[in-house]
């Protein structure tokens, strides 16, 4: 079995509490109704402006999760990127590779952005989240071909064959 995995990664400051579709907090049920005044005050306490992933630097993201996936061997599968999320697919064959990969994509997207930015220790993503294993080569297929391209403003996918 060839694990998959799905990571989102959030825009650092882009989805506060009275984001109109609701909002999500660690450890607690989703979405959660919108609260003007514990975003005001989240929105007050960022430590950074928000970030975002304007359409004119997803050309780059693409090519920086290629090149992640490429360094360590996994199988790039699918990029959706919007101002405020990044989602990529991926998996691995190596056994020492686990679902914390999620981190290694945050801290390597990070660090390179900020070099283009020129913005060291700028913070470009939101704290938790966890990739979510991909069960099963229907949800794969959902995952590529509707929920990801429905999703994005950019979509990029590698076609190939995944044994399962």
């Amino acid at each position: 079995f060839l694990p998959v995995a799905h990571t989102v990664l959030h825009a650092y400051g882009s989805w506060h509490p009275d984001h109109p579709k609701g909002w999500h907090q660690h450890g607690l049920g989703m979405p959660l109704r919108p609260d003007r005044n514990l975003a005001s005050q989240r929105r007050a306490s960022q430590r950074w402006t928000t970030a975002t992933f304007p359409l004119h630097t997803h050309d780059d993201l693409v090519a920086l999760a290629l090149d992640i996936c490429r360094r360590r061997s996994w199988q790039f599968h699918a990029i959706a990127l919007t101002p405020t999320h990044i989602h990529v697919v991926y998996s691995w064959r190596t056994p020492h590779a686990s679902i914390e990969t999620q981190h290694i994509f945050k801290r390597v997207l990070a660090w390179k952005r900020s070099n283009f930015r020129n913005a060291p220790a700028r913070r470009w993503f939101s704290d938790g989240g966890r990739p979510v294993l991909v069960h099963s080569p229907a949800h794969l297929g959902f995952l590529l071909n509707e929920y990801l391209p429905d999703q994005a403003e950019t979509y990029f996918a590698v076609p190939h064959h995944l044994a399962w």
